[in-house]
């Protein structure tokens, strides 16, 4: 009985998986619908009927392991990542049902052996399944969004400097910034490169710089905007601001190794105090054990 129960939820299982998988071509209506929210494809409706009932359990409050639909957006924005909330629950549910019929396999193939699983023990592995597997795509997301901002930090100063020397040649700042996002590669070259876009379509410098700032948590990049805002609404040289917000992310950048080599240098005494000191004591101490064991 528990076979047969454990191959009807693994063909279960394998149906969502490929469901979710199975693409079909783009259409015009297919376009609209990932704007709008609302799917008139079969697939689309499994998907989001599971993802609307879960939707309370593990994104509804501030403590859950799937992350809120707040946080989860702002987290695909700091990665730059062009992803909807809903296809970003999609590859959430799909790691859980992945997950889920490994685990049921992995009791079949034991049952085969004779090494049976107790059914409880199963379901209990299934249920923990639900949160871990969310938990982890968000916390992957989340921490491809720290290492993002970490490299917009150690990029700042060399591209503020850079943006700078070309303002000192009578460039315009809108021209630099095209300039230095066309010449480097890197998250910031690539965050920097949305600006004339977004001039192109319409909207000032100002908002511009303004836009940008939201989409990454880098304190020192904000703050380098913000002061090239108001050097642009002043009338203040942008040059002078531009090398002094580099030399204040090259003083942030410091800071920022100098607390990384102390804790560096914290986890480096545990391997010492932990085994090394310990052995060390022990061959002093061996020859006196010895002799008295020999007296």
């Amino acid at each position: 009985m528990t076979v047969v129960l454990l191959s009807l939820a693994l063909m279960f299982s394998a149906k969502l998986i490929f469901v979710g998988w199975h693409t079909h071509s783009s259409s015009r209506t297919r376009m609209i619908e990932r704007y709008v929210g609302v799917s008139t494809k079969s697939v689309d409706r499994e998907l989001i009927s599971i993802y609307q009932r879960a939707h309370k359990l593990l994104a509804g409050d501030f403590l859950n392991p799937w992350g809120t639909d707040d946080r989860v957006m702002q987290t695909l924005r700091y990665c730059q990542d062009r992803r909807t909330l809903m296809q970003f629950r999609r590859s959430q549910i799909l790691c859980m049902l992945s997950l889920q019929a490994v685990l049921i396999v992995w009791s079949i193939l034991r049952s085969l052996v004779h090494r049976n699983i107790s059914l409880g023990m199963l379901l209990a592995l299934v249920v923990i399944a639900v949160p871990v597997s969310g938990w982890t795509i968000y916390n992957l997301q989340q921490n491809k969004a720290e290492k993002i901002q970490q490299n917009i930090d150690q990029q700042l100063g060399g591209i503020l400097e850079l943006l700078a020397f070309s303002v000192s040649a009578g460039e315009p700042i809108v021209l630099a910034i095209e300039r230095v996002a066309n010449l480097c590669s890197g998250p910031l070259p690539n965050l920097l490169s949305e600006i004339p876009k977004r001039l192109a379509d319409g909207i000032t410098v100002n908002d511009a710089l303004a836009a940008i700032t939201n989409e990454t948590s880098s304190v020192a990049f904000g703050r380098s905007m913000r002061a090239v805002q108001t050097a642009l609404d002043r009338g203040t040289p942008i040059a002078g601001v531009l090398r002094a917000g580099a030399g204040q992310a090259r003083s942030i950048n410091q800071q920022q190794l100098l607390q990384l080599a102390g804790k560096k240098e914290a986890a480096m005494m545990i391997p010492v105090v932990f085994f090394i000191l310990p052995m060390i004591v022990f061959i002093a101490l061996y020859p006196g054990l010895s002799a008295l064991q020999l007296t």
